[in-house]
Formats: C-alpha cells, structure tokens, sequence
C-alpha cells in the first residue's frame, strides 16, 4: 500500500515538472545534487482494534480475480463456470464500480450498463469456498511526504511539485498492496489532505542545504483479507437423547 502510493504520486510528479528534476522513489539511499523531488509514503497507521475483535472479523473465503480488456463495444464479460460469487469489479483496477449502477450479474456473465472504454482494463474479484484466515475493516490513515531539492529555483520546484500532488489527489484509486497468494491488502476509497508546507534545512555529510517538505494524510479503509486452506471443522450436535449426545 505504501508502495502504490508513492507509485501514484510519482506518475503524476512525472508528467508534470520539467525533464531536469529527478523523482526519487520511497527511502532514497543516496540524494542527486541536482533538482529532485522525492516521494515517500512514510506510515500507515490502522485504527485500534475493538476489544471484541470479533466485531471487525468475518469469515474467510477463496478469492480469485479474472480480468478482462475494455474494447469500448462490449458490455457483457463471460464469467468462468463455478459456484463463484462475484465480490467487486473494478474498471480500471483500482476504482471499484456500483453493483446495480454500473453492472449487474446475471445467467453468468457480468454485465455493465455501458462498454468500458477501449484499453481500460477490468477486473472482477471472485469469492470461492469458506478458507482459515479471516476479512477484517479498520481505518486506515497514510502519512505522504513529498520533499523538493534544488541549488537554485528551490520555490518554483515546490510548487510545480505541490501543483501536480493537488491534481493527483483527486479521484485517488485504491491504494493495493503487491499480490501475494492468499492475501489482499488495500487502502480503499482514500482521500487525500496536505497537512504542512514547510521549508527547512537538512544535513548532507558535512554540509547542509535547504528543500520544501509537503505532507499529505491519506484517510481511507484498511482492507485484509486472508483465505488459507480449509476452515477448522466444526462440530454440529445431530441429536440428543436422555443421557446421550451424538456428535458429528
């Protein structure tokens, strides 16, 4: 999740400045001496669990994701044959669409009110059989520092960089941790605040040199979901009689 919203930044930091300032991605090792700007998604913190955390956690299912490519013609998308529920769909992924409004499942086969647009990719999550693990909610808040280095035109960098981080705030996609077999972890539907503007200077081995750090907070669901194996049978009494119990 920290990842993709450095990803979502950068991209936009990219099209934005001129072609001299560096874009630097996450913890940087080592800073260029020229112009750069760089992104850093510092922290997600989760909401405090409720004392009964079985308030916050459902059961767990199978999950599978089909995808599919918009065409801009075609409204309906074939499903694979199952007992597969289709959980959410998202068009382009990471913006998930409204079950009813946007499309609907019927006689297998997912159904949008209007073709998605030529290239946009889709993508349905499919729930399968109960699993071990657990589908749990919080919120989630994402703390983004954007921070813009340069020997000269220091101001005019921040604010191009300032600019393009406004834009890129608006209609924000979901913020998905990297696939990984049995897992799905996401910050959904975020919004995103700047925080501070703060020029400052900071140390560079024996020199220091001045930059701008934006902060951003990122508020938005925390998603985990993690399906393992098969859930833990559980026993069910099938009948009871005077001084007897069958358990099966």
């Amino acid at each position: 999740m920290l990842a993709a919203a450095e990803a979502h930044y950068a991209a936009a930091l990219q099209a934005a400045l001129a072609p001299g300032a560096a874009i630097l991605f996450g913890p940087a090792p080592s800073v260029p001496v020229g112009a750069s700007v760089q992104v850093l998604a510092e922290q997600l913190r989760l909401a405090p669990p409720s004392q009964d955390l079985g308030d916050e956690r459902g059961a767990a299912r199978h999950f599978t994701a089909q995808s599919w490519q918009g065409d801009g013609v075609t409204t309906s998308f074939p499903l694979p044959p199952g007992a597969l529920e289709v959980a959410e769909v998202e068009a382009p992924p990471g913006f998930p669409r409204a079950r009813g409004d946007d499309y609907r499942v019927d006689a297998g086969t997912l159904r949008f009110s209007r073709p998605p647009a030529m290239g946009i990719g889709v993508r349905a999550l499919l729930l399968g059989a109960p699993a071990r693990g657990f589908v749990e909610r919080r919120r989630g808040e994402l703390t983004l520092r954007l921070r813009a280095r340069a020997a000269t035109g220091l101001d005019e960098l921040a604010e191009a960089a300032l600019a393009a981080a406004l834009t890129a705030c608006v209609d924000l996609p979901d913020l998905v941790a990297a696939a990984t077999a049995g897992v799905r972890a996401r910050l959904c539907r975020p919004v995103a605040f700047l925080v501070a503007v703060t020029r400052q200077r900071e140390r560079v081995g024996e020199a220091e040199r001045a930059c701008v750090e934006l902060e951003f907070l990122l508020r938005g669901e925390a998603l985990l979901h993690v399906a393992l194996g098969v859930p833990d049978p559980v026993d069910r009494i099938k009948s009871v009689e005077p001084g007897v119990v069958d358990v099966g």
